[in-house]
């Protein structure tokens, strides 16, 4: 909800933003065009090869979440919800920029631990153990 709200200020400040950059109206060829014609029009044009300097995807962070998940999958099975779950959540959390490596493994592994524990003591749903099954 809080996602949504935010979400929605910065859409019509940006909204706000771009009508104080253009003029509300514009005369073309004698007519009058209306602002939502203006903001689209400009829109467009500002583009110029289609991508500005924010709208560039970052193929460094992209690869490093993909990557998670492909190792969580084959992992799963091999070293168990915890270990795999903990490597998935600070790759993740890597590749969307964490800051320090210390904390993200931190928090990795509690949570991936706090949902171990939800599920196989409050549910008593199994989730794989991997090797550490045994022990």
């Amino acid at each position: 909800l809080v996602l949504i709200v935010q979400s929605m200020r910065q859409f019509l400040a940006d909204r706000r933003s771009v009508a104080v950059r253009r003029p509300s109206e514009l005369s073309v060829s004698g007519g009058l065009v209306s602002s939502d014609a203006t903001i689209s029009t400009a829109d467009s044009s500002e583009s110029g090869d289609g991508k500005g300097e924010d709208e560039q995807m970052n193929w460094k962070m992209i690869s490093i979440v993909v990557i998670s998940f492909i190792a969580f999958i084959l992992l799963l099975n091999v070293l168990g919800w915890l270990l795999s779950a903990a490597l998935l959540v600070f790759g993740v959390a890597t590749g969307l920029g964490a800051k320090s490596m210390f904390t993200s493994a931190f928090v990795s592994l509690t949570m991936s631990a706090i949902v171990q524990l939800a599920f196989v003591g409050g549910l008593g749903l199994p989730l794989p153990t991997g090797f550490l099954g045994g022990f």
